[in-house]
């Protein structure tokens, strides 16, 4: 058998390989030359509600799907190149959706209305990455942020800059760039643990937190790190999630660590506020999401039910539905008040296909993805019809047997540091 190993975004098929009687859909969008369809719509980066929270924005790995909440019905934002999207804002209104360029410095803003690009802000002569954005109340305003500190005001209508404002001191070391709501303050972390809190309008009230670095020394170092930053919406909290397994937070008037949150059992690696900033969400690598009280700073619930880690969350703006995206490739809808399942969206968001191969006697597909996703594709619907679940890590190999009745997974147990064979 023989096993084609693909580093790409998403899986194309080739004309001269598949029929073409398989379901009109957003397979076939944005689409290269010569390629006829595309399995999954990549893996999940980044999720937010639209403001009536009737639309759920989703950035993946080739660009933006835009879900109605109701039905479930997907339309895609996809540029020519397809893009991977990181960062997502709604304007007030809910017209206009801001996407960035992946490791580009350029942002687009896309008209909901009518589901089509409006205008590309790109930075002028500047090559630096966008790591965060935010539209002013008005709509008339997108604030950015790049990886070097500068925040950057731009007028919507024309594209032109209205006020630039540096911050010096950034780095190559500097993670998890994060921008406040209202776009007045910032915070990023360094290798050791430590979060800094800068100004984003010049009124100079910056600070050093000591973050997740003052733990004992008998941890690794590797442990310190933090792994997500998020502002409360009226900015005097700020969140962070670590590799320590837990979430701190900050008070940025007094520059203190007012709580520890524990119950995780691994990294954290995403956290959200709701609206009223009364209710802080957080998931982790271990596939579990944990909803805090933030009055009480006590867990209110535990969430479970993705079979992969949590790679993104978003409340909605009345706070009554908690999205929650997961390597798994579904996202699943939660009611943030009881802790119960509301709705499921399977949706094939695969992330980096490593392995493909076609069964010995059909062209029905076998995928393997870099989210330790194992997936069974149907040949005309190119619908996944089957997932194998329960591998947690790394995968190493995969083979089916030749009358394509079997499949082996090698995969990497890091802990014993050897190989597994299921």
């Amino acid at each position: 058998m023989k096993m084609k190993h693909l580093f790409l975004t998403v899986l194309l098929l080739i004309a001269a390989v598949l029929p073409t009687s398989f379901a009109q859909d957003n397979t076939q969008v944005g689409l290269p030359e010569g390629a006829i369809a595309r399995l999954g719509k990549g893996g999940i980066n980044i999720m937010r509600f639209s403001p009536d929270g009737t639309l759920l924005a989703v950035g993946t790995d080739i660009g933006v799907w835009l879900y109605d909440v109701i039905d479930g019905k997907a339309t895609p934002f996809l540029s020519q190149p397809t893009k991977r999207t990181h960062l997502l804002a709604f304007s007030e209104d809910g017209r206009i959706l801001a996407t960035d360029g992946g490791d580009k410095s350029d942002i687009e803003l896309w008209n909901i209305d009518v589901g089509k690009k409006n205008s590309q802000i790109t930075f002028e002569g500047d090559r630096t990455r966008v790591s965060s954005f935010t539209f002013s109340e008005d709509r008339r305003i997108l604030i950015s942020l790049d990886s070097h500190g500068k925040v950057t005001h731009w007028n919507i209508d024309s594209g032109e800059k209205s006020s630039t404002l540096s911050e010096a001191n950034i780095t190559h070391y500097a993670h998890n760039l994060t921008l406040s709501e209202k776009g007045t303050l910032f915070a990023y972390s360094d290798g050791n643990g430590r979060i800094r809190i800068r100004d984003a309008i010049g009124v100079r009230r910056n600070s050093n937190l000591i973050g997740h670095g003052g733990l004992p020394r008998l941890l690794k170092r590797s442990d310190k790190r933090i792994s997500v930053l998020a502002f409360s919406p009226n900015e005097k909290i700020l969140a962070s999630g670590g590799y320590d397994t837990t979430v701190r937070l900050w008070n940025t008037e007094t520059w203190t660590n007012t709580a520890i949150l524990k119950g995780h059992n691994s990294t954290v690696k995403a956290i959200a506020f709701s609206e009223n900033g009364r209710m802080l969400a957080s998931g982790d690598e271990g596939n579990t999401i944990k909803l805090w009280n933030i009055e009480t700073r006590k867990e209110h619930a535990t969430l479970e039910g993705h079979s992969s880690e949590i790679c993104a969350l978003t409340f909605s703006r009345d706070g009554n539905i908690l999205a929650s995206g997961s390597y798994d490739g579904t996202i699943r809808f939660w009611n943030p008040h009881t802790g119960k399942t509301i709705s499921t969206f399977t949706s094939e968001h695969l992330g980096l296909v490593d392995t493909v191969d076609f069964f010995e006697n059909t062209n029905t597909l076998l995928s393997v993805t870099n989210n330790l996703s194992v997936k069974v594709w149907e040949e005309n619907t190119l619908k996944d019809i089957l997932t194998f679940d329960g591998i947690k890590t790394s995968i190493v190999d995969v083979s089916l047997s030749l009358d394509d009745r079997h499949l082996a997974v090698i995969y990497h147990f890091p802990i014993l540091g050897n190989n597994n064979l299921k």
